[in-house]
């Protein structure tokens, strides 16, 4: 290479001077941090699969710093990063964050179709002091070995979290849903499970993590076996997915409305009385 230099070196092209580009993950405390450094197109989407990989380990919240990323705000990696607050309108139970220097790229992120849903600073610091004021989802979470008692392990587990949570009207849906995911996982992937139940309001996210990559389908031909209890999921569920799990593997999840018992009761109360007081007009 000449040792002499251009007084103002051009911006480098696709695939030049980005040989430095990372993303790497870490535990702060209870939360998970994304760091990225690099162009943005170049990180992008290893960014993205990295906070989805740490939603799926359902920590108190996942923030992406952005400090280190360079060069201009490319649309379609823009819209990307920002269709992570879709996660998060679905579970709000586990907040995502993005420290952003850069008022443009903060301005890009939050204008785009699911930006509002994430929390947007220009620090991590000033992430990090507003997550550590908001409290922590609940979660009960078990290591299950594949065995014939798996399902009904599953299942116990979910009641007892759901009565210790005072939410005893949800255990049926939550029960059918948790069996319908561990015997998919048993069906398809054949390994080792996580078991996870968490609460945040009156939301409840039932989730099971295997070691494989293979997401489950929903069949709607009469004549297939498999594969019908994802539609059972769907019916029961505001709404389900799937995350990519570290070392390979995925977390299915399914979101469903688990108000405790007494504040179901004062609704109702007072949509019955709303429809009497219509009733009489």
């Amino acid at each position: 290479m000449s040792s002499s230099q251009p007084a103002h070196p051009p911006a480098p092209g696709p695939g030049v001077g980005r040989a430095h580009s990372t993303v790497t993950t870490r535990r702060i405390g209870s939360f998970l941090l994304v760091d990225a450094c690099g162009a943005l197109d170049d990180v992008a989407e290893p960014t993205y699969q990295a906070v989805l990989r740490a939603a799926a380990a359902e920590p108190a919240a996942v923030i992406c710093d952005l400090t280190e990323v360079v060069g201009g705000s490319p649309a379609s990696a823009t819209r990307l990063l920002a269709s992570l607050g879709s996660e998060v309108r679905q579970w709000p139970g586990t907040p995502i964050a993005i420290a952003c220097p850069g008022a443009k790229r903060r301005q890009a992120l939050a204008r785009s179709p699911e930006g509002h849903h994430l929390l947007l600073a220009k620090h991590r610091a000033v992430l990090l002091a507003q997550l550590g004021r908001r409290a922590a989802a609940d979660v009960v979470r078990m290591d299950l070995p594949p065995s014939a008692r798996l399902v009904r392990t599953a299942r116990d587990l979910t009641t007892r979290a759901l009565l210790d949570w005072g939410c005893p009207q949800a255990i049926g849906p939550a029960t059918l849903i948790v069996s319908e995911l561990v015997n998919n996982a048993i069906l398809h992937a054949r390994t080792d499970l996580t078991v996870s139940i968490a609460r945040w309001g009156d939301l409840v996210r039932l989730a099971v993590q295997d070691a494989t990559p293979e997401r489950p389908v929903r069949r709607h031909e009469p004549t297939q076996v498999t594969g019908r209890g994802m539609l059972l999921v769907a019916a029961l569920s505001q709404s389900w997915g799937v995350l990519p799990a570290s070392g390979g593997g995925k977390v299915v999840w399914a979101v469903l409305l688990a108000p405790p018992e007494g504040r179901s009761d004062q609704h109702l109360r007072l949509v019955d009385d709303a429809d009497g007081a219509t009733d009489h007009r």
